[in-house]
């Protein structure tokens, strides 16, 4: 070839040398799947077989090996002077390690109670969900900073704190149940570690999840009764009857200390948790510990599981199911460059190239820089041949082929897995894993219905042309197999809220418009759409008001005049979907300019509705207005405090406000001490709850005040300052 041949191609045909460059050197290289000695499938299949550890240094060198190979390594390790539990558990007749469990429940509201209040607004008929305020008709607990307060709230006229109590760590949720209380907290702990052929002892942080559980008979003076711990931070926790049900995660890796779970009752460590864990490939780990506690007996048993690194937990009324992203380990991209490169590029290569190629792969006497050395002069060669308008013809075509390839690829690699522990009787059984294409929302993306689990997903990939989405529709069987599946839903869209009720599934995707989407599941092999409706804006958060209507909290759109679709302020929307084949938007209220927010937008617990008082209420953060003033350039005025709705099926009015704060505010303002974090009810009587101060109105009038108790907040600065 000329010395100055590749002076006389065009940049861009260089880029494509560059790539095939690159793919051609992956190809020469070994793969994971060689290294690891397996198949590339095998590489790349789900393990369903569950084992244990039996020690921390088979922990340690399982992680060694497993991210090595993932490209992680790090040599440093360390010797620990934790505890190593090693203490088998009871097994299940599979041979699983079991704990005990057990369910039904019901309470009686305290004395001098109102006749009727609400609830946490939960996911699952049930199963109780922890949250930052609870009540039980009479008394308010709430968490503030680092205390739980506990408010004597009925008759609102006479509302007064009773209680403060100081919570050692970060006060994340708590339970009523009667008179026990309980409080999840995240604390930090330190371990000794010795790096390796080191002498000093070094201390290393890791933390724990305490499980306070207080006597509550006396709300005016609350007395610990059992404090229990679990290694990790806190993740998430039901209540089902007199069992709690507590999950922690903590980041594992083998350059780390090596220290097992720690689950700990009254601060004396406990025999196990034993260790399951599944021979999959992953890129990180996280080890999961559940702990389920009896509220009976105050004892605690525990499992821990390495897995993934989860972002989901959803929990049934008997199961409990643990979802993260599969990532295929580093190591696995070079076989998806190979595969391109020799699937895809090759094949487009003149016949002699291709010939070239082949030969240089198959040469074993070659190393991989020999074998790229003769590939690069066919390359050469090849395009010094070419004109300049035959290289930029090659190059399109094959930039297409390679770039709809790697597409591919990464749709395929957009995984969801999906664990499930089985609650039944006493015990913890663990059932099985499943796969589904696509990432989940969040834990609405999951819904168990006759034994079959649903799930709702999203596949989302960066192409030249920007992103590039669609929506699928999964049912697996009560063994974790995919029995019936609709994808390919809303192209370039994705999903911004899922509910599934009953045989329905009720999902929005958006990009430029909101279509509203009702999917029959009621044959579970056969999921289909039944109908759809488009509108502007998206609804982010979905509830059903009754069996033909379901109400959707999201925020209305605009288009601006280059035809861009701009966000404003929280949309309210009531839709009837009696006729699944054309649901309509019967009614809908906008709140606010751009900038408004609501709490409600992210957490399910901070809505507060109530079909038989036709109550719908939620905490907003309206804008009003934006100017400049007090210094502040283009301040917003904002307004912070609930909306109340009358909700019914025929639409929405305005029942009034409570407002907690107005004032000119930058940008910061949104998460004020003054925020509304919950709404509650009792009787006739509405609470709404700020770090402040806890605000009573008439219900049938919010404009009325009752009273207001100030709360023990302290101030910290002025900026973002959440509950806890």
């Amino acid at each position: 070839m000329d010395g100055d041949a590749t002076m006389k191609l065009p940049t861009a045909v260089l880029a494509l040398v560059a790539l095939l460059t690159m793919l051609a050197l992956a190809a020469c290289a070994p793969s994971l799947s060689e290294t690891a000695g397996m198949s590339g499938d095998s590489a790349d299949r789900l393990s369903d077989e569950l084992k244990s550890f039996s020690t921390q240094q088979e922990l340690r060198e399982y992680l060694k090996q497993g991210q090595q190979l993932s490209g992680l390594g790090s040599e440093r390790t360390t010797i620990d002077f934790a505890p190593g539990i090693d203490i088998a558990v009871a097994e299940s007749a599979d041979g699983v390690g079991v704990a005990k469990l057990a369910s039904g429940y019901a309470g009686d509201a305290p004395s001098g109670a109102a006749s009727s209040f609400s609830e946490t607004n939960i996911q699952v008929e049930g199963v109780d969900e922890a949250d930052i305020v609870k009540n039980d008709g009479r008394y308010i607990y709430a968490l503030v900073q680092d205390k739980l307060v506990i408010v004597d709230a009925y008759p609102a006229e006479d509302a007064e704190v009773v209680s403060e109590v100081k919570i050692e760590g970060r006060p994340r949720e708590l339970f009523v149940n009667i008179d026990t209380l309980i409080v999840f907290a995240e604390q930090d702990e330190q371990v000794l570690a010795i790096p390796e052929y080191s002498y000093v002892p070094q201390l290393q942080y890791r933390q724990k999840t305490a499980v306070l559980v207080y006597d509550v008979s006396d709300r005016s003076d609350p007395e610990l009764e059992k404090e229990f711990s679990l290694s990790g931070g806190y993740f998430s926790s039901r209540m089902i009857g007199d069992y709690v049900y507590v999950v922690s995660q903590e980041w594992t890796h083998y350059s780390n200390p090596i220290v097992m779970p720690i689950v700990r009752a009254g601060g004396e460590a406990l025999p196990g948790p034993k260790v399951f864990y599944f021979d999959n490939p992953e890129d990180s780990f996280q080890m999961h510990t559940i702990g389920v506690i009896d509220l009976d007996a105050l004892s605690i048993d525990a499992e821990s599981f390495l897995l993934g690194s989860s972002n989901t937990l959803y929990v049934s009324g008997d199961a409990i199911y643990i979802a993260y992203q599969k990532n295929r380990p580093y190591g696995s991209m070079g076989e998806e460059q190979q595969e391109i490169f020799f699937e895809v590029v090759v094949p487009l290569l003149p016949s002699p190239v291709r010939a070239e190629v082949a030969s240089a792969k198959e040469d074993g006497s070659l190393t991989a820089s020999e074998k790229w050395d003769r590939i690069e002069a066919a390359l050469q060669d090849m395009y010094a041949a070419l004109s300049e308008k035959e290289q930029s013809a090659f190059l399109e075509k094959v930039s297409a082929a390679a770039e709809s390839a790697r597409v591919k690829h990464e749709q395929d690699r957009q995984k969801t897995i999906i664990h499930k522990i089985k609650i039944s009787g006493s015990y913890l059984d663990y059932v099985g894993q499943g796969e589904v294409q696509g990432y989940l929302l969040n834990h609405f993306s999951l819904d168990e219905f006759e034994g079959n689990l649903r799930v709702a997903t999203t596949v989302s990939v960066w192409t030249r042309n920007g992103a590039d989405s669609e929506n699928n529709v999964y049912v697996l069987d009560s063994g974790m197999d995919v029995i019936g599946s609709l994808e390919g839903l809303a192209p370039e869209e994705r999903i911004y809220s899922t509910r599934f009720m009953g045989d329905r599934l009720y999902m929005v995707t958006f990009r430029q418009v909101d279509p509203f989407f009702v999917i029959g599941l009621s044959e579970p092999a056969s999921p289909k759409v039944l109908g759809e409706l488009k509108i502007p804006g998206f609804s982010e958060y979905l509830q059903a008001y009754d069996g033909n209507h379901v109400f959707g909290i999201g925020r209305d759109t605009d288009e601006d005049k280059w035809g861009r679709v701009t966000t404003g302020g929280i949309k309210i929307s009531l839709f009837n979907v009696k006729d699944v084949t054309n649901p309509k938007e019967v009614d809908s209220m906008a709140i606010g300019m751009p900038g408004s927010d609501s709490e409600a937008l992210r957490d399910h617990k901070a809505v507060l509705f109530d079909r038989e008082k036709q109550l719908l209420v939620i905490p907003v953060r309206e804008v009003k207005d934006i100017s400049k003033g007090s210094g502040v350039p283009y301040a917003e005025q904002v307004w912070t405090g609930a909306y109340v709705f009358g909700i019914s099926d025929d639409g929405l009015d305005i029942k009034g406000k409570v407002s907690h704060a107005e004032k000119e505010a930058n940008d910061y303002w949104w998460a004020s001490p003054y925020t509304v974090r919950r709404s509650l009810y009792m009787d006739d009587v509405l609470y709404t709850v700020s770090s402040k101060f806890i605000k009573a109105n008439a219900l049938d009038d919010p404009s009325e005040e009752i009273a207001q108790v100030e709360l023990p907040y302290t101030d910290i600065q002025d900026g973002p300052v959440m509950m806890y």
